[in-house]
């Protein structure tokens, strides 16, 4: 090989390990929103769940002491 072939191919291998760390970057980014997502879906589902437990227990109450 000659001297700029070798250089050619230096660079080629540098390149495309930078374009492999950039793909890998934007997959994280993506995994990471994602991720933020179903954080944010599963803390409402349980702020409801909570809601809708305290309420009935409420009902409840409310029931016994009207019988009283």
């Amino acid at each position: 090989m000659t001297q700029n072939e070798i250089v050619l191919f230096v660079s080629g291998l540098l390149i495309g390990a930078q374009i492999m760390a950039v793909v890998s970057m934007l997959l994280d980014l993506r995994d990471a929103s994602r991720d933020l997502a179903r954080s944010d879906e599963a803390r409402k589902r349980a702020a409801g769940d909570a809601f809708l437990n305290s309420m009935t227990t409420y009902r409840l109450l409310q029931k016994l002491e009207a019988r009283r």
